[in-house]
């Protein structure tokens, strides 16, 4: 998974602007037996062919959907003309139900969080044959995009994906 931003300007204003900045993922961790899978990503730029990091965070999965200690989380909309009485709804249910369609005119209430079990089928990748990870569709990569925070920010409001 490769994210690039052509000019990458930092939240920290001590910090300023930079050009062709990079997140890519560096690290992989999987304790089976614990159903636990953590990600590390690395921020950065290259200056004189010298890989500079501007930031690094990570991304940790825990548990199966049902567990106690999972850290399954819901991903959830409203509709934009939905009243504040109603609850938000199952972004990935109202999916299943419609042949794959996202909903229109809705908002974004939480985007949730997989279980170490749904993370394993949301990325591909992470092998010995296929060392990259790859999210598997637009939803896991939106989700990627609104939920990594870099510098204080997320991701996405500056990156996007390298294809």
């Amino acid at each position: 998974m490769k994210l690039k931003s052509q000019f990458y300007t930092s939240p920290i204003p001590t910090e300023g602007t930079f050009e062709n900045v990079f997140i890519e993922e560096t690290s992989i961790q999987t304790k089976r037996q614990d159903n636990y899978l953590k990600i590390d990503f690395e921020m950065y730029y290259l200056k004189n062919n010298q890989k500079i990091v501007l930031a690094t965070n990570h991304l940790a999965f825990q548990g199966l959907g049902t567990d106690v200690n999972s850290t399954n989380r819901k991903a959830t909309f409203k509709f934009d003309n939905d009243t504040e009485e109603q609850e938000p709804r199952g972004l990935i249910e109202f999916i299943t139900n419609n042949q794959g369609a996202y909903p229109e005119n809705y908002q974004m209430i939480d985007w949730g969080f997989p279980s170490y079990e749904d993370a394993l089928n949301y990325l591909s990748g992470g092998s010995f044959d296929h060392p990259e990870i790859q999210p598997v569709n637009d939803f896991v990569k939106a989700w990627l995009l609104n939920t990594i925070i870099m510098k204080g920010e997320l991701i996405g409001n500056q990156f996007q994906f390298v294809e």
